[in-house]
């Protein structure tokens, strides 16, 4: 009695069955294509974004010398003018205080 009905169930579903079990594997080879590009993608994404970054820090580091180059020329040019102001007053001054002694002494 089971025979006949394992036979009949046999008969009638095992086409069925193996279609199933095709279409599973075809999916299942499509998943794996699909996860295998998506893979390669996320690879090249991330090394785009590690490139990216480290440009940025290239160029980060160049701007930070550059900016440390102009802040000691600045300071050394502003130290020469301020040297050349301090001694261009004291000129000035020692002038002016020669012009106020001849003027004291200067006959009315």
């Amino acid at each position: 009695c089971n025979t006949a009905v394992d036979e009949l169930v046999a008969e009638e579903c095992d086409e069925v069955l193996l279609s199933r079990e095709r279409e599973s594997a075809d999916l299942i080879e499509r998943i794996a294509k699909f996860m295998e590009r998506q893979a390669v993608q996320l690879q090249a994404c991330a090394e785009r974004i590690c490139d990216h970054l480290t440009l940025i820090g290239k160029a980060r580091e160049q701007f930070l010398k550059l900016e440390q180059h102009i802040d000691e020329a600045s300071l050394d040019e502003l130290w020469e003018r301020k040297e050349d102001f301090r001694m261009a007053h004291e000129d000035h001054e020692e002038h002016l205080t020669q012009s106020l002694d001849r003027l004291r002494h200067a006959a009315n």
